[in-house]
């Protein structure tokens, strides 16, 4: 082979090699083990939300449940009620703390604590479960026998053909509010066994809402003074839990 020949052949051989080279350094790394067929996800992020009934009582269709633990679930149950003074965890669902209202009048009854009403949620399995088990050892620790959760709901209502058309009120009752109520949803929970009762407190109602922006007692007085005979009432109720 000639000289120049060689000369070529060294250029050509060069040119391949630096391709090469420029090739594998513009090829994306991977980790070591990384598998080709599957990329990293992101973990959800926690959206905080108002506690609900199946959070509380740690219902979770994705969880096995077998004719065994029904079995055992129905079988008999001691007479444990929440009695007047006993340790108790008070949480309104949806709310950082519960109502001063239902504060004041629930410390006449038991020995309180209180919590927060919302959960942080993930949206995966088993989410319920862990969360309902999370709310009795956060009792637990604060000395808690019971844990009480309630959703309270005051609603205004205007006159109509057949019933008031009845509307979440969140202030001061509207002008047009001929009729208040209060509606309440209440949870009562044994800390160490995670059996549960519903208390069932009557809906109670002001039917002298109009005209309260203009003659005594105020607005303002008559929504107190219908939370404090609503939840004297519900807790109450509570007492009559058997679980």
């Amino acid at each position: 082979m000639t000289l120049a020949s060689n000369k070529v052949l060294s250029i050509v051989l060069a040119a391949l090699l630096a391709s090469l080279l420029n090739a594998c350094s513009s090829a994306p790394s991977k980790p070591a083990g990384a598998d080709d067929t599957a990329t990293a996800k992101p973990a959800p992020a926690a959206v905080q939300v108002a506690l609900t009934e199946t959070d509380v009582l740690g219902f979770d269709t994705a969880q096995a449940v077998s004719e065994e633990e029904i079995a055992k679930a129905a079988g008999p149950r001691g007479k444990n009620q929440v009695k007047r003074g006993a340790p108790v965890m008070l949480i309104q669902a949806g709310a950082a703390a519960p109502d001063e209202i239902m504060l004041r009048e629930a410390g006449n009854f038991f020995a309180l604590t209180s919590f927060s009403g919302f959960a942080q949620r993930r949206n995966e399995a088993g989410e319920s479960a862990n969360l309902s088990r999370a709310l009795r050892l956060t009792a637990a620790k604060g000395g808690s026998d019971f844990l009480i959760v309630y959703w309270p709901l005051l609603e205004g209502g205007s006159s109509k053909p057949g019933a008031p058309d009845w509307r979440p009120i969140s202030g001061e009752i509207p002008l047009e509010a001929e009729q208040v109520r209060m509606r309440m949803r209440m949870l009562v929970v044994d800390v160490k066994s995670g059996h549960w009762a519903t208390a069932n407190p009557e809906t109670l109602e002001d039917k002298s809402a109009r005209g309260g922006w203009f003659r005594k007692p105020t607005s303002a007085q008559r929504i107190t003074a219908l939370k404090e005979r609503a939840y004297k009432h519900a807790l109450q109720e509570a007492l009559r839990v058997v679980l």
